[in-house]
């Protein structure tokens, strides 16, 4: 278990981290560039310098498998009209999820929950958190596959997002 000040300044370096991918995102820097700005002001120990600089290069190196991965779990959704910071959460917890193995699943999602509520709109949290469970569930049923995400076509009868949604109870009439 971490200590409590380790946790807060690795939440600290996943905030960098966001600022870095939502500035290259956005504004089309290199990722490397946006670093710089945003490692300038924060107050990370060496560890987490670290930490930051390699999970933002992965992560945009790792950005077209990531929004493949993000399509396949919220294909209502196309990638490019997610919000940046939805886009940029996601990406960073998938690779969390899939790759970068000193951090529990549970965290990861727990920590993208959190930038979400911090960052994104009203809604953001349960999309990330519908999303990141998907892909948690995904990777959970296909342990052991040298992909875990391979392509699959969906049938649209089958598919979880053209599924009715239940409408609750029916109101109850009278009978006589």
């Amino acid at each position: 278990m971490q200590k409590p000040d380790r946790r807060r300044m690795r939440r600290k370096a996943r905030r960098v981290i966001l600022q870095a991918l939502y500035e290259s995102d956005v504004a089309g820097h290199p990722v490397e560039e946006c670093l710089g700005h945003v490692l300038e002001d924060t107050d990370l120990d060496q560890e987490n310098v670290a930490f930051v600089t390699r999970m933002s290069k992965e992560v945009a190196s790792a950005q077209r498998a990531l929004d493949e991965t993000i399509q396949r779990f919220a294909p209502s959704w196309p990638v490019a009209q997610l919000p940046s910071l939805d886009r940029n959460i996601l990406r960073l917890a998938i690779h969390e999820l899939t790759s970068a193995k000193e951090t529990p699943p549970k965290v990861a999602i727990n920590e993208a929950v959190v930038l979400a509520k911090l960052f994104g709109s009203e809604g953001s949290p349960r999309f990330v958190n519908g999303v990141l469970g998907s892909v948690m569930t995904a990777l959970e049923e296909q342990k052991g596959e040298a992909n875990p995400f391979p392509r699959q076509e969906v049938d649209g009868a089958d598919s979880p997002t053209t599924r009715p949604k239940p409408r609750g109870r029916a109101p109850r009439g009278r009978t006589r």
